[in-house]
């Protein structure tokens, strides 16, 4: 793919990176082993791209819900370019 114009974002920052960090899980015996590396890893990779990050840890699938109606509704009154969800 080519782009034929590139855009460069100066704002700062440039927007929220929301990193979801589960270890444990419902089951006991599943263990996400380094899983506090990873998401430090991720957090300073987006930092350093100027993002706000806002991380979360072991918490339920009621709680990101939550979290996620009320991100998205802040999000729907301010002016964004990009929201990525993976």
């Amino acid at each position: 793919m080519c782009f034929s114009v590139l855009t460069a974002c100066k704002c700062n920052p440039r927007g929220r990176a929301v990193i979801i960090n589960n270890r444990y899980f419902d089951d006991d015996s599943q263990f996400r082993e380094g899983a506090e590396i990873d998401a430090a890893n991720l957090k300073n990779l987006f930092a350093s791209f100027h993002f706000e990050v806002v991380s979360f840890e072991d918490k339920t699938a009621e709680v990101f819900t939550q979290f996620f109606v009320l991100f998205c509704e802040k999000l729907l009154s301010v002016v964004s370019n990009s929201v990525s969800i993976s």
